[in-house]
């Protein structure tokens, strides 16, 4: 099995409910419970940095 990176794998997946906040992460947007300045906070309370090279996807 040939490895991907992510933005391939968002792209192979076509969904419009995921998106990149990062370099290393990957998340539906149903999750999303907030999202400030450098950080996303997920419905479970789980605390994601936001990359600058992302921000403007979010």
């Amino acid at each position: 099995m040939k490895k991907k990176n992510l933005s391939s794998f968002i792209k192979e997946i076509d969904s419009n409910n995921f998106i990149q906040i990062h370099k290393s992460f990957v998340i539906n947007k149903n999750f999303i419970k907030e999202i400030k300045a450098k950080e996303l906070i997920l419905k479970d309370y789980t605390i994601l940095p936001i990359g600058r090279n992302f921000k403007k996807s979010i």
